[in-house]
């Protein structure tokens, strides 16, 4: 299985900085019909699996969270990404 995040310029307008269920990455997570998202810097879960984000997503997170502009992007997450399913631990 693989997903494919395709972050707008929409998600990144109405995205909060430091909200790990409302920045970019998480709207774009729940424009594709994902729940319970929850996006931090190296790690996201799709409600149902936590999955580590390439380190140039992770680069993006943290210039969005420090207030700099970025542009939108896509990112592909694969089975060899999930870390654990259904767990609550972040």
């Amino acid at each position: 299985m693989a997903y494919v995040i395709q972050v707008t310029a929409e998600d990144i307008k109405n995205g909060k900085r430091h909200e790990s269920n409302e920045c970019p990455i998480a709207l774009a997570l729940i424009r594709n019909g994902c729940t319970n998202v929850c996006v931090g810097v190296d790690r996201l879960s799709d409600g149902l699996d936590w999955y580590k984000l390439p380190r140039s997503v992770q680069a993006r997170v943290r210039r969005f969270d420090d207030g700099a502009k970025i542009r939108p992007f896509v990112f592909e997450l694969t089975d060899k990404d999930m870390m654990y399913e259904n767990s609550d631990n972040f």
